[in-house]
C-alpha cells in the first residue's frame, strides 16, 4: 500500500548556507511499510484483523489458560464439533505465525511439572493476543448483527 507524503529536497550544495535554496515542495509516494508511522500500526489490535479461522480458534482455545499443542487441537475439534479440522502441520504453522506476531508466547516450563512431558510445548495468550481476540469478537458481532437485521439467520432478533 502506498501513502502520500510531502517532502522537501536537500540543499543544492554541501557548502550552501542559504536555506532558501531548497528544492521545491514535491509529493512523493512511499511504501507504507517504510514510512515513519508504519511501526505504530502493529500495536493496534485492529491491524491484525480479520483473523483466519484457524488463528481465531487457537486464540479461543488459549483464552482459558495455557495449553500444549495437542490439547489445542483437541479443544478446537471439540468446540467446533469437527467443523474446523486442524492437522498437526496446520496447527504448528499457525502457532509459529502467532508467536511471530507476539499474540501468543511459549512457556519456558510446563505449568504442571507433575504431569509434564518434556517434549510438550505450552503456549499462552499475550496481552496483545487478548486485545486482538477481543477486537475480532467485536468485528464478528458486527457481522452477526448485520446478518440478523437482514434476516439471514434463523431466530431473528430485532
Amino acid at each position: 500500500m502506498y501513502r502520500r507524503q510531502e517532502s522537501r529536497g536537500c540543499p543544492l550544495g554541501p557548502d550552501s548556507a542559504d536555506t532558501r535554496n531548497l528544492l521545491p515542495l514535491s509529493t512523493v509516494y512511499v511504501l507504507w511499510e517504510y514510512s515513519l508511522d508504519a511501526h505504530m500500526d502493529k500495536f493496534r489490535p485492529e491491524s491484525f484483523l480479520p483473523l483466519t479461522p484457524v488463528a481465531f480458534e487457537i486464540l479461543l482455545a488459549l483464552a482459558d489458560g495455557e495449553r500444549h499443542g495437542y490439547s489445542i487441537l483437541q479443544e478446537v475439534d471439540h468446540r467446533s464439533a469437527g467443523a474446523v479440522s486442524l492437522h498437526a502441520g496446520t496447527l504448528y504453522r499457525a502457532l509459529a505465525r502467532l508467536l511471530e506476531s507476539e499474540l501468543i508466547e511459549e512457556l519456558s516450563e510446563s505449568p504442571d511439572p507433575t504431569n509434564g512431558d518434556e517434549r510438550r510445548r505450552y503456549y499462552r495468550l499475550t496481552t496483545r493476543g487478548i486485545a486482538v481476540a477481543k477486537a475480532e469478537v467485536v468485528r464478528l458481532e458486527g457481522q452477526l448483527t448485520a446478518a440478523r437485521s437482514r434476516r439471514l439467520l434463523k431466530g431473528v432478533r430485532s
